[in-house]
């Protein structure tokens, strides 16, 4: 009898720990997302529109064109041609 509760308890705690982790392991594991074909609003002076932007989760990871911003994603990232539509920064407070 105590050598089954024995391997219960073992099972609990990896299930735990498991259960506890997954948060962790799950924001690592945002999608990559690129936006291309399009008229993005940067906002800076300089440079006001974009043709591409790269996104992990709700983080921007490269502004610019299409083959520069490729680079900062990984070769499974979902690609979303905007079919030469605008794109606006949107701000939460």
């Amino acid at each position: 009898m105590g050598r089954i509760l024995g391997r219960h308890r073992i099972l609990l705690v990896a299930g735990l720990l498991l259960l506890t982790s997954f948060p962790l392991w799950a924001q690592g594991t945002a999608e990559d997302r690129v936006l291309f074909h399009a008229k993005i609003f940067t906002g800076d002076p300089q440079n006001p529109y974009a043709e591409a932007v790269a996104i992990r989760g709700d983080k921007i990871l490269a502004v610019g064109n299409l083959p520069d911003v490729q680079k900062a994603v990984s070769a499974n990232a979902e690609r979303v041609d905007l079919e030469g539509k605008s794109l606006l920064p949107g701000f939460i407070d």
